[in-house]
């Protein structure tokens, strides 16, 4: 369960299109519905909403919500189209416009791969530097003696010589 969830946010993660081009975005802002000015609704002019006036301001705000609601719905639906064009685009091996069960699969591995690397970076790489510098492989070295949970790179709970084994494979992969 935790596999096919890591992998769907992955995926998601990797769907995202906040860059979306700026004139869309400019446009999509433009069409969104806006409030009424609660002065409108004063029909007598007399700078304060009476009760009836009152009663058609918050008609008017009612709408205004539901059009709202209405605007975000299709807002997200267009926005959710391009993410997953997107996705399709950046994995559709073939050029079909499909994603096959070979390409899905493909780029579920894809992207639990990256997701392995950002966690083991995240989690060894101390400097930020976007590798595993000599130093920080020492510090992982101590962790390992010591027996730290740190020191568990395949999460299995146990540290053990599979852990160094596989901190010392990736270690020597990035360096390629």
């Amino acid at each position: 369960m935790l596999l096919s969830q890591a992998a769907s946010m992955d995926f998601m993660e990797a769907m995202r299109v906040d860059n979306l081009p700026s004139p869309d975005l400019k446009e999509m802002m433009a069409e969104m519905p806006q409030p009424s000015d609660p002065m409108t609704f004063d029909i007598d002019g007399d700078g304060q909403l009476a009760a009836d006036e009152q009663a058609a301001q918050m008609e008017s705000m009612q709408a205004y919500q539901e059009a709202v609601a209405q605007w975000g719905a299709e807002v997200t639906a267009l926005r959710l189209k391009a993410q997953f064009e997107n996705s399709v685009a950046q994995s559709d091996a073939n050029s079909d416009g499909r994603m096959d069960a070979d390409e899905w699969d493909t780029r579920i591995d894809r992207l639990t791969y990256e997701r392995e690397e950002r966690l083991f970076l995240r989690s060894y790489d101390l400097d930020g530097s976007g590798k595993i510098e000599g130093s920080e492989l020492n510090r992982y070295v101590e962790w390992y003696q010591t027996g730290s949970q740190r020191a568990d790179v395949n999460y299995d709970g146990a540290v053990d010589a599979r852990d160094l084994e596989t901190m010392a494979i990736r270690y020597q992969q990035q360096w390629r």
